[in-house]
């Protein structure tokens, strides 16, 4: 008799609420999470070449500044050369967006799955509220929860673990993806480096025509 009570009070109207709204607040919490993904996956690519940009242009910027001590000529030199520079950071800002949009659709896959957890857990959400809704206006509540709950914890199970799957390819994509970043920012600072060095080399060599022109 005492077995028989306590699977009676485990079915209990406050114990059936409780474990429907317990899979409710999970099911809101895998949507929140998809969005918060969704939030951290739109990388501002356009801030990410504007850094490397800054980065390049550090050290060579540091070139001109010691040579422009030379004096007035070499300033001369250094501005004739303005526009290039320009170009070359137009040039490495355009290199970048193209590489890190062309590996941006490595992660499609992400997405696409993010957005079919999302989908689910939205979908699941409104059916469980549905049922929820629908058995608090029934004649008999605990019974219309007790026919209910096995099928809703099993769904709600199975879109945690969809979710810790998608959490787990969202760590490895973003591995996958970063790599693929630094290879794109590898080789445009290596190309914006070889084409200032030529353009320093040219500014060394304008300063030293127009010094020995003037010691003539």
């Amino acid at each position: 008799m005492g077995a028989s009570t306590s699977l009676e009070e485990g079915f209990t109207l406050e114990n059936m609420l409780e474990q429907t709204n317990r899979i409710l607040r999970e099911a809101t919490e895998v949507i929140t999470k998809c969005l918060e993904m969704e939030k951290r996956a739109v990388e501002d690519y356009e801030k990410l070449a504007v850094a490397q940009i800054e980065s390049a242009f550090q050290t060579i910027q540091e070139k001109l500044s010691e040579i422009s001590k030379r004096g007035a000529i070499a300033r001369q030199c250094i501005d004739k050369k303005t526009s290039e520079f320009t170009a070359i950071r137009t040039t490495m800002k355009c290199n970048l967006l193209e590489c890190y949009n062309k590996h941006d659709k490595a992660m499609e896959k992400l997405k696409n799955e993010r957005s079919s957890v999302h989908n689910d857990a939205s979908q699941f959400k409104i059916d469980a509220q549905k049922i929820l809704e629908n058995c608090l206006t029934s004649g008999d509540t605990l019974d219309c929860l007790r026919s209910h709950i096995g099928e809703l914890a099993k769904q709600g199970s199975d879109l945690l673990k969809k979710f810790d799957a998608l959490v787990k390819l969202e760590a490895e994509e973003r591995i996958k993806w970063g790599k693929l970043v630094v290879q794109c920012d590898k080789r445009a600072i290596e190309e914006t480096q070889k084409q200032a060095t030529k353009i320093i080399q040219e500014i060394i060599k304008c300063c030293l025509v127009a010094e020995s022109t003037l010691t003539e």
